[in-house]
Parts: structure tokens; C-alpha cells; sequence
């Protein structure tokens, strides 16, 4: 039979020796759930802080690119109906460091600022910005669903795949502008697309040489 106690008190002396022992493992159980409970703490703090360092790295670097895409959209030469110019290619970087999303955050920012300080508000404005829109969505998933590590072959196919889709969505955009604010010509589209798919090409062949030489430290600094 058990002694009756009242808290950690006993009515005998072997009554005594198990409340004692009861109170120092209840007490030991006490100390390791403390310790658990800090250990569990102090790893989500600790992860908490490794993520904020990991998004403030990831969002100056978007926002380094975005910055370069715009400056490298004014600095294009233009003439109508063909625009050579490389703000594509901090999109290009931009998706293959982080995925779709800094992709189209990049695409879309940096377009936009040009497209404001250029040009203004226009029917066509959603037009020119969706081509570098749609190519980080494009590149990030891709980079994304191979674990941003791309053998040659796949960065030749993702960059020339990208720049072609730049390309058609760029030709049709200015079909569409060029209806609409009277300045089309079938030569304006037809005879200025082979030198467009031409520009294209080289490129997607520069971009997909250069591009790794310039991730590859990034991922780095990024991590």
C-alpha cells in the first residue's frame, strides 16, 4: 500500500524516499524539457536569421539586376522595327541564381522603369514589358526543375529557347502597336525578320557562354 502525501511531503520514512525519488525525476524530466525546448528555440532562431541574411542577399542582387536591365534598355540602338540591346541578360542571371520568381520580378521591373521614364503610360505599355516577364518565368522554372545546376547543352538550349521567345512575342507586340498607332508596314515585320532571328541567334550563342562564368561566383556570394 502507498503512504498518503501531501505535495512532496510522506507519513513515513519509506514514504519520504519515494517522494524524494519521485521529486528528483520529476525534476530531471523538468531540466530536459527545458533544455529541449531551448535547443528547438534557438534552432528556429537560428534558421530565422540564416533565411533574412539568404532574402536580403537575394533581394539586392534582383534589385542590382532589375537596376542593370533598365540602365542596358536605354543604352539600345534602335531603329524602327529592330532594337539591339542586352537588358535580357540580368533577367537571364537573375532566373538562373533564384528561379521564376526573382525571373519575373527582374523582367518586369526592370522593363518597366524604362518603359515609364521612356516612353510613358501607353495602350501597348503591358506589350513590351511582357516578353522579359514571360523569359524569367521561363528560365527560372526551367533552371528551378534541374536544381540550378545546368550542363552546357541545357544552358545553350534554355538561353537560345529564351531569346527566340523574346523575339516572336517582341514581333507580334509590334504588330499589334504598329496597327494600332498606324505606323505598319508589311516590311516593317516581315523584312526586318530574318535580322531579328539573326540577332537572336548570336545572342543566345554569347549569352550561353557568358552567362555560367557569371552565376557560377554568385551562387557563391548568394549562398
Amino acid at each position: 500500500m502507498f503512504n498518503v502525501r501531501v505535495g512532496f511531503g510522506a507519513l513515513s520514512v519509506a514514504g519520504w524516499e519515494l517522494s524524494a525519488n519521485e521529486r528528483n525525476l520529476f525534476l530531471r524530466c523538468q531540466f530536459r524539457i527545458r533544455c529541449h525546448f531551448r535547443f528547438f528555440f534557438c534552432g528556429i532562431a537560428m534558421k530565422g536569421v540564416f533565411l533574412m541574411k539568404t532574402n536580403t542577399k537575394q533581394m539586392t542582387l534582383n534589385s542590382v539586376l532589375a537596376a542593370i536591365c533598365a540602365t542596358l534598355a536605354f543604352l539600345a540602338i534602335s531603329t524602327q522595327g529592330m532594337k539591339i540591346t542586352f537588358e535580357s541578360f540580368p533577367v537571364l542571371i537573375g532566373a538562373l541564381l533564384f528561379g521564376p520568381i526573382s525571373g519575373v520580378a527582374i523582367g518586369t521591373l526592370g522593363t518597366v522603369i524604362y518603359q515609364l521614364l521612356k516612353f510613358g503610360i501607353t495602350f501597348t505599355t503591358p506589350l513590351w514589358i511582357l516578353p522579359y516577364t514571360l523569359y524569367g518565368l521561363y528560365v527560372g522554372l526551367y533552371a528551378k526543375r534541374h536544381g540550378f545546376k545546368l550542363s552546357t547543352k541545357q544552358t545553350f538550349f534554355i538561353v537560345m529557347s529564351g531569346e527566340l521567345l523574346i523575339t516572336v512575342i517582341n514581333t507580334i507586340s509590334l504588330y499589334i502597336d504598329s496597327h494600332i498607332y498606324g505606323y505598319y508596314t508589311p516590311a516593317l515585320i516581315l523584312g526586318l525578320l530574318l535580322p531579328r532571328l539573326g540577332l537572336c541567334v548570336a545572342k543566345g550563342i554569347a549569352f550561353s557562354v557568358i552567362a555560367p562564368q557569371i552565376v557560377k561566383p554568385l551562387q557563391k556570394i548568394s549562398k
